[in-house]
C-alpha cells in the first residue's frame, strides 16, 4: 500500500491549533462515502491546508481509491480525490479485504490502545495492513519516527524489537532442527524445543537448545540440553509431570493419532513463511480444535509473533505474541491461587518444569517468586 509522507513541520506547526481528532475524522470519512470501506486515515497537508485524508475502497472495485479530505481544525469538507490504485497494491488489498471478518476492534479502539502504549506520541496515521501475516492497525507517530501495530482480531499490541532491545534468546531454524535431530534416536515424542543463553554474552543469541520429550511408557519427561552451535548433546535428565502437567499430557496423548506434522516440519513451515526469523520456542499443545504447535519467533523485521501450526494439517496462522511472567505457571495471564496450587501440589519434589529458581526443587524459594508476582 502506498506510503504518504507527512511534511516535517507538521507537529510543531499544529501543536496549538484546533484539531477534531482521528476518531471524528474516521466518522466523517464513513459518512461521506457510506458504501465504501475505510482502510486508513492520515493527517497531512494538501494545497497548504492541514487535512485528515481517508483512503477508501468499494470492495467490489479495488482498482479505484477514494480519498475524502476534511480540514483538521474544524472538520470542514475539502473535497474527495478519486484515483487509480497502484497495480502493486492490488494483491495486498485483496488479502486485506479477504480477511476483513477477522477484525474485532475498530479504528477508535486501536487508536486508544496505541496511544496508551505511547502517551507522549502524536499519531499521524492509522492504517489497516498486513504485518508479517497479522491483520493489524498500523499507527504511525511523530512523522513516522516510530509505529505501533495493534492486532485487529484482539487488540493485542504486536511487539516490535529494535537492535539493542532485550528479548528472548533466539536460535536459527537450522539450529532448532539440528537439536531435535540430535535426540531423535530414542523415539520419544518431542513436546518442546527452547533456545536459551548460558554463555553470558547477553546478546539474545541462544547458546543451548533444550529439547523436552515425553516417554509414554514411563510417563516421564526427558529434558536434553544440546549445544546450539554444534548440536552436541551436553546433558540429559528425566523427571515426572508436576501440577497440571499430567492433565495436559493426557490431553495431548488423547489426540496423538491426529499428529501428522513433526516439530521439524513445523519449524520448516514457519521458516519458509518468515525468512530470517529467529526462533525462541516451539511447543506442542492440545487446544480446543486439536493439536497445534505454538512457535515463538521474532521476524527479520523485528516483530515478535506466535505462529500456530496445526499439527494435523500444517496450516498456519500468526498472532501477536503473548508473553507470560515466569510465575504464571498455568499461563492464564494472571498469577493467583491456581499458580500457588501448582507449587503446593508438587511441594518438595524435583521438577524442572515448575522450578522458578533453578535449583530443581519446589520449595519456599519458588513460593516466594509466585507471591512476589501476585496479580493485584
Amino acid at each position: 500500500m502506498k506510503t504518504l509522507l507527512c511534511i516535517a513541520a507538521l507537529a510543531s506547526s499544529t501543536a496549538a491549533a484546533a484539531d477534531i481528532g482521528f476518531v471524528a475524522a474516521v466518522d466523517l470519512c464513513r459518512n461521506a462515502l457510506p458504501d465504501k470501506t475505510l482502510i486508513s486515515v492520515e493527517k497531512r497537508v494538501r494545497d497548504g491546508t492541514l487535512v485528515y485524508e481517508g483512503d477508501m475502497y468499494l470492495p467490489s472495485n479495488l482498482a479505484t481509491e477514494w480519498e475524502p479530505r476534511f480540514r483538521v481544525s474544524d472538520g470542514a469538507p475539502m473535497g474527495i480525490n478519486i484515483d487509480q490504485t497502484d497495480a502493486s497494491d492490488l494483491s495486498e488489498l485483496q488479502a486485506i479485504f479477504a480477511a476483513f471478518d477477522e477484525i474485532q476492534i475498530d479504528f477508535a479502539g486501536a487508536l486508544a490502545i496505541a496511544q496508551a502504549a505511547a502517551p507522549e506520541g502524536a499519531p499521524n496515521k492509522i492504517e489497516i495492513d498486513f504485518e508479517e501475516g497479522i491483520l493489524s492497525y498500523k499507527v504511525e507517530f511523530d512523522e513516522d519516527t516510530f509505529r505501533i501495530y495493534v492486532a485487529a482480531s484482539n487488540g493485542a499490541i504486536v511487539p516490535q524489537h529494535n537492535q539493542g532491545d532485550d528479548f528472548e534468546d533466539l536460535a536459527t531454524a537450522a539450529q532448532m532442527t539440528a537439536a531435535v535431530d540430535a535426540v531423535s534416536g530414542n523415539g520419544f515424542l518431542v513436546i518442546k524445543v527452547e533456545g536459551d543463553d548460558e554463555s553470558g554474552a547477553d546478546d539474545n543469541t541462544a547458546s543451548i537448545i533444550e529439547v523436552t520429550q515425553w516417554n509414554s511408557k514411563s510417563n516421564q519427561f526427558v529434558l536434553t540440553t544440546v549445544d546450539a552451535a554444534t548440536a552436541a548433546i551436553l546433558s540429559s535428565v528425566t523427571f515426572g509431570p508436576a501440577g497440571s502437567q499430567a492433565a495436559k499430557m493426557a490431553a495431548i496423548m488423547a489426540l496423538i493419532d491426529t499428529l501428522n506434522v513433526t516439530v521439524g516440519d513445523a519449524v520448516a513451515l514457519v521458516a519458509a513463511d518468515f525468512p530470517g526469523a529467529g526462533f525462541h520456542e516451539v511447543e506442542l499443545k492440545a487446544e480446543d480444535l486439536g493439536l497445534v504447535y505454538k512457535v515463538e519467533i521474532i521476524t527479520a523485521s523485528g516483530l515478535e509473533l506466535d505462529v500456530w501450526v496445526d499439527a494435523s494439517t500444517g496450516t498456519m496462522s500468526a498472532t501477536a505474541a503473548v508473553n507470560f511472567v515466569p510465575a504464571d505457571l498455568n499461563a492464564d495471564g494472571v498469577v493467583d491461587g491456581a499458580d500457588l496450587a501448582e507449587i503446593l501440589g508438587s511441594w518438595g519434589f524435583f521438577s524442572l518444569s515448575l522450578d522458578l529458581t533453578g535449583d530443581g526443587m519446589l520449595d519456599g524459594a519458588d513460593l516466594a517468586v509466585v507471591l512476589g508476582s501476585w496479580t493485584v
